[in-house]
C-alpha cells in the first residue's frame, strides 16, 4: 500500500488522525502549513492546513497548491480528506478542488463519529439524540450550526442512504454505527475521494492493516522539566483539581476581563504569566470568560494566547506543552515557528502528543473530553 496522506483543516483534527494511525502501528509525521514533505519517511503524513480559520477562497488556493505537489509525487499517496466531525469549515470548496485536480467524480463524506454519539440518519445530524442545531455547536463563533440537515450544512452536497448507490458529486453519507460506515466505504471505487472524521479513517485503516499491532495508551505525562498548558476554549473548565496538575504544582491564570474584551493591552497579563512560570515551572493559561463575540473575538483571543505562549517559551523551553482547541493550537505553533512533528502517543481518542525537538506537544480538540490524560 502506498504512503497515506491526510489533509486536515485544523491541527487537532490532524493530531486525531495521527493518533488513529499510531493505534494501527503506523509511523506518522505531522506538518503544519501547505508544503507537502516529500522526503518524509513515515508511512502516514498528516498535513494541518488551518483552512477552517480562513475564508473559502483561501481554502481553495491551499488545496490547489497541495494538489499540484501531489501531481509531482510518484507513487501518488493514498489521499484522505479529514473534515470536521460536525461539518464546520469550507468543506465543499476543499472537496471540489481535490476532485477537479484528480479527475475523481465522487466524494464519499462520512464526517460523523457514531462512537461518540455523532450520527447522521435520513440526512439529519444529531449528537446523543439531540439535533445538531440544538446543541452548543449552534453557538460556535465561526461556524454556528444553523441547521441539522446535512444538505444545508454542506453546500452542493447530497444525502446518501446506507442502502443507496454512490453517485457523482459530494455524497454526505448516513451512518449511525461503525458497521454503517463500513457498508458505505464498500461503495467506494478508484474514482472516489474519501473524506470525513475519525471513525471513517479508523475503519479505512482496519480494512488495510488488520494484522498490525499498534501502540498502547498506557503512557503517562512527564512531570519533569517545565510545563505550559494553554486552554484556548471559552468553555474550558479549571484543571487545578487534576492529580497531574497538583503533582507538578501548576498555577492557573485567567485572562483579565479588560484584555478579554480588548480594552487594554496584554503586556501586564503576559508578564504575570511569565513570573508565575519562572517561580513554579508550570503554568495554565486560561481564557476564563464566556464567549460574547463572533469570529473577530475568536481570532483576537487565539492571537493573544499565541503571543502569551511565545513569551513563556522564551522564558524556558517546556518539556511538555498542552494546548486545548484546534484554532488556538495552530496559532500557537505558527507563532513559535514549529512546523514539523513526529507523532508519539494517543492518550485518548483525539488527545495526542506530537514531538518537536525536546518538547512534547499534547493537543486536544475543544469539544472532546480530557479523558484520563491527567490521571
Amino acid at each position: 500500500m502506498n504512503k497515506i496522506l491526510v489533509i486536515a483543516d485544523d491541527i487537532t483534527g490532524a493530531a486525531e488522525m495521527a493518533g488513529i494511525a499510531l493505534r494501527h502501528g503506523l509511523t506518522v509525521q505531522l506538518t503544519t502549513g501547505e508544503q507537502y514533505p516529500a522526503d518524509a519517511d513515515a508511512e502516514v503524513v498528516v498535513m494541518a492546513t488551518d483552512t477552517r480559520g480562513g475564508n473559502e477562497q483561501e481554502a481553495r488556493l491551499v488545496m490547489q497548491h497541495i494538489m499540484r505537489q501531489m501531481g509531482e509525487c510518484s507513487p501518488t499517496p493514498l489521499l484522505y480528506k479529514k473534515t470536521d466531525s460536525v461539518l464546520r469549515g469550507h468543506i465543499s470548496a476543499e472537496l471540489q478542488e481535490i476532485m477537479a485536480a484528480t479527475g475523481w467524480t465522487k466524494t464519499l463524506l462520512l464526517a460523523q463519529n457514531p462512537s461518540k454519539g455523532r450520527v447522521i440518519s435520513d440526512g439529519r445530524y444529531s449528537i446523543n439524540g439531540t439535533l445538531l442545531d440544538e446543541t452548543p455547536f449552534s453557538f460556535d463563533p465561526e461556524f454556528p450550526a444553523r441547521s441539522h440537515l446535512v444538505q444545508r450544512l454542506v453546500s452542493r452536497g447530497k444525502p446518501l442512504a446506507v442502502d443507496a448507490p454512490l453517485t457523482d458529486g459530494i455524497n454526505i453519507a448516513d451512518a449511525t454505527s461503525v458497521e454503517d460506515i463500513r457498508r458505505q466505504l464498500d461503495k467506494a471505487d478508484s474514482c472516489t475521494l474519501l473524506a470525513g472524521g475519525a471513525d471513517c479513517f479508523d475503519a479505512l485503516l482496519n480494512m488495510h492493516f488488520k494484522e498490525r499491532v499498534g501502540i498502547t495508551r498506557d503512557v503517562k505525562l512527564s512531570a519533569e522539566g517545565h510545563t505550559i498548558i494553554i486552554c484556548g476554549s471559552t468553555q474550558s473548565r479549571t484543571l487545578l483539581q487534576e492529580p497531574y496538575i497538583q503533582r507538578i504544582g501548576a498555577v492557573e491564570i485567567t485572562m483579565p476581563h479588560e484584555v478579554f474584551h480588548g480594552v487594554s493591552t496584554p503586556e501586564a497579563w503576559i508578564e504575570t504569566l511569565c513570573q508565575a512560570y519562572r517561580r513554579h515551572g508550570a503554568v495554565i493559561v486560561a481564557i476564563g470568560h464566556e464567549a460574547t463575540g463572533g469570529k473577530a473575538y475568536a481570532v483576537r483571543l487565539r492571537r493573544l494566547m499565541a503571543q502569551a505562549a511565545q513569551e513563556l517559551v522564551a522564558v524556558a523551553s517546556p518539556t511538555t506543552m498542552i494546548v486545548e482547541g484546534g484554532a488556538t493550537a495552530y496559532a500557537v505553533l505558527q507563532q513559535l515557528g514549529w512546523q514539523q512533528f513526529v507523532a508519539e502517543h494517543e492518550f485518548a481518542p483525539g488527545v495526542v502528543s506530537i514531538r518537536h525537538g525536546a518538547t512534547s506537544v499534547v493537543l486536544k480538540p475543544g469539544s472532546y473530553p480530557w479523558g484520563t490524560l491527567f490521571g
